[in-house]
């Protein structure tokens, strides 16, 4: 919401929403706990470049990805990730 807003159009958070959940299914619906969140983070990264092609998505490639991978889905802490960098941990 911070970064994309609440909108509906392409690039807000809702329109994200509704993109992502073309490519696959919410758990409540049957999907997987790891595919949708996926599917996701694909068309967040998308709409961050089609908004800057040279922008920085390391947010999504390194940080918010590296969780999903671990299968940390509940964000137990502590979370510790590295971005330019810097080590960030949340205890």
């Amino acid at each position: 919401m911070v970064l994309h807003g609440p909108g509906t159009g392409p690039e807000g958070f809702h329109g994200l929403r509704e993109r992502a959940m073309r490519k696959a299914r919410r758990p409540a619906r049957g999907g997987s706990q790891e595919a949708y969140p996926d599917a996701f983070l694909d068309v967040r990264r998308a709409a961050m470049l089609a908004r800057r092609p040279d922008g920085d998505t390391s947010r999504v490639d390194t940080a918010q990805r590296r969780f999903l991978r671990a299968g940390n889905l509940k964000l137990e802490t502590p979370l510790v990730r590295e971005m330019y960098g810097e080590t960030f941990r949340v205890p």
